[in-house]
């Protein structure tokens, strides 16, 4: 695979939510530690468990996220996958699979640290990712409730 340019990996960093209103100079801090990898269609992103050490951007084909066979959402480019990891270690709670032939550009944990280190808003922006996520969530299981409730009110 051949590997993009720096300021190739500035303009896909561009493109996700939380890196728009960076400068050059963060952009280009992040990209430089980035790594690149390819992964082929029906192959694990992450698997549902492992340890997690790092996030992905996917910038090229397309995921899944799943739970065995329960399917809980896709992935579409310049989406980030696997950002709890950065902040927690913890073991991965889903398992994405590449439904495509993915491009994912890599942010390992130590690389995360030492930027945030440097830009506390790169840390925020990583928090705030979380929080909608949670929200989302939350939200969820809300409309669910509610729907169970109705359907065991007609029993």
């Amino acid at each position: 695979m051949a590997q993009l340019l720096i300021k190739e990996r500035i303009e896909i960093l561009r493109k996700v939510e939380i890196f728009r209103d960076f400068t050059e100079y963060v952009l280009k801090s992040i990209a430089d530690v980035m790594e690149e990898i390819e992964v082929r269609k029906m192959d694990n992103i992450i698997t549902k468990g492992e340890e997690g050490k790092c996030m992905y951007i996917l910038f090229s084909g397309k995921a899944k996220i799943h739970d065995d066979e329960v399917k809980i959402a896709d992935v579409d480019p310049v989406n980030i996958i696997g950002e709890m990891a950065l902040l927690t270690s913890e073991p991965r709670n889903a398992t994405i699979t590449a439904t495509e032939t993915c491009k994912l550009l890599v942010l390992n944990q130590n690389a995360f640290e030492l930027i945030s280190e440097d830009n506390i808003e790169f840390y925020k922006a990583i928090v705030k990712i979380l929080i909608k996520k949670l929200q989302k969530q939350n939200m969820e299981l809300i409309e669910f409730s509610r729907n169970a409730r109705k359907i065991l009110a007609t029993f």
